[in-house]
């Protein structure tokens, strides 16, 4: 079979071997491609899962395509504010920093993810946030998270501009208080993600 009918088969497999540890699955989306592939993998699948979409709220046209998606494929979307916003600095880049939470310990800490978000700079003429009373401090709060099993569709071969390579070893990532992590596209690439788009037009 020729290398997409093998990995859509294998990911197949993985996500029907998550599936069978977890009873409240949740899809991690940013309907960007490696998201849309995964998306589509799922629901080829029938699987018709509930998604976590973390949206800013400045920009709305940004979400034009998200929305779409979400009003045509009747999608359930949550999102919700994060408990804590930082800076992350690296390579010559600054980047606001969004921590959600998705888990609590014992002593009642809240368990993040980070989702950072690069800063460009202002263009004269169109509008900008300010750092510190947009980013810093926008509204925080803590969250409930109700799922035991996140899927994510970040590869192996996938490049961040601040920390490089993050290379996956295991399909599973086990989160201490938290929602186990599951990566059915790591063994995929770029090209990969593309060739399927293009089969089965995928939008994107």
């Amino acid at each position: 079979m020729p290398r997409l009918d093998d990995l859509i088969e294998a990911s197949r497999a993985q996500i029907r071997e998550a599936l069978e540890q977890s009873t409240a699955p949740v899809l991690l989306c940013s309907f960007g491609k490696d998201s849309m592939v995964l998306l589509h993998l799922l629901r080829s699948m029938g699987l018709d899962l509930p998604i976590v979409f973390h949206r800013d709220p400045w920009f709305p046209h940004k979400y034009a395509f998200a929305d779409r998606m979400i009003r045509e494929w009747n999608l359930t979307v949550w999102d919700w504010q994060p408990v804590a916003v930082s800076l992350w600095h690296g390579k010559g880049i600054v980047a606001f920093t969004n921590h959600y939470q998705i888990g609590t310990t014992p002593d009642g800490d809240p368990v993040t993810c980070a989702v950072p978000k690069n800063i460009v700079p202002p263009v004269e003429g169109k509008p900008y946030l300010c750092g510190l009373a947009d980013l810093m401090h926008r509204p925080t709060g803590t969250f409930q998270y109700p799922w035991d099993m996140a899927f994510i569709g970040h590869k192996s071969s996938d490049q961040d501009q601040i920390a490089g390579r993050v290379p996956l070893h295991t399909d599973l990532v086990r989160v201490d208080h938290g929602p186990t992590g599951a990566f059915p596209l790591r063994h995929w690439t770029d090209d990969d993600i593309w060739d399927y788009t293009e089969r089965f037009a995928v939008p994107v």
